[in-house]
């Protein structure tokens, strides 16, 4: 939808795909519910580009359903949702017409989540979500780091596909296009501590304008041939090279990551402390980090 490029959608999802960060974040903690997240924001930032750009009722009922969905799938995640619709409205269909399906569609996603918001506020009052906002706080430093240094991705060996989204990232900036840009920041303004995760969707999709722009274009020219990379063996090779380096390395993190669940001996210890400290005890952790 965002790149109207099949061949770079086909290596945007490969790309994505194999960023450690991009399964790690859905399988650890509560990567279930991060998981459905996920998908439903990717089916909001898709209808929602439609509405945007073919305007229809239908395609505004599908951003309101999916809207709706990450929501009460996972709520940070709906915050970005949100901020990403709001985004494309600015670069893709800023218009007053879009601007009252906007509307429209907001308020659909209000009336949908009511029986949870409402529910929530009705027997608990403001505190529950309060306390959810404020989770992620000690986060924010640490994550614009990890912007400024393009540490993203929890690539184990060298960042491949962020070095490419960099170099795709300045071609696109050549071309007057800041859509990707904006949308590779904003996540850090709206919430850190989901920051990264929601970065490596138009990181993506950079590495793969730069491949099939910049990179495969300049080793098709190198070796003095005609035509598109795809037609050329050498790029094609250089490519499948690529793609199983990122898929080594991502095997690795999946190993590392299976290992980190917690032992029968640090579950032995939570209920210990279950059944012989005081309830609202405070805690000393020393983690030797």
């Amino acid at each position: 939808e965002l790149l109207r490029s099949k061949t770079q959608t086909a290596l945007a999802t490969l790309f994505y795909g194999f960023f450690p960060a991009s399964f790690g974040w859905a399988i650890m903690g509560g990567g279930i519910t991060r998981s459905f997240g996920l998908l439903f924001l990717f089916l909001t930032i898709a209808f929602a580009n439609r509405l945007f750009t073919r305007i229809s009722s239908l395609h505004a009922a599908f951003t309101t359903l999916f809207g709706a969905l990450v929501f009460l799938s996972h709520p940070e995640t709906g915050l970005q949702a949100a901020a990403a619709c709001i985004l494309l409205w600015f670069f893709r269909g800023r218009s007053k017409k879009t601007l009252l399906w906007s509307v429209a569609v907001a308020l659909g996603v209000v009336a949908l989540t009511a029986p949870w918001w409402g529910t929530v506020l009705a027997n608990h009052g403001w505190a529950p979500i309060q306390s959810a906002m404020d989770s992620s706080s000690d986060d924010t430093f640490s994550s614009w780091i990890s912007l400024v240094t393009l540490q993203i991705g929890g690539e184990v060996f060298y960042n491949l596909t962020v070095a490419l989204g960099l170099i795709g990232l300045l071609a696109m900036l050549a071309r007057g296009e800041f859509l990707l840009l904006a949308w590779m920041v904003l996540p850090f303004f709206v919430d850190p501590r989901s920051a990264d995760g929601i970065a490596l969707m138009p990181i993506s999709m950079l590495a793969a304008y730069s491949f099939d722009q910049v990179l495969g274009t300049a080793l098709v020219s190198l070796r003095k041939h005609e035509g598109r990379w795809l037609t050329d063996r050498f790029t094609i090779l250089t490519l499948f090279a690529m793609i199983f380096y990122l898929f080594f390395g991502a095997g690795v993190f999946g190993v590392g990551l299976a290992g980190g669940s917690l032992s029968a001996a640090d579950r032995e210890t939570i209920t210990w402390v279950d059944e012989n400290i005081p309830p609202g005890s405070e805690f000393f952790l020393l983690t030797g980090e």
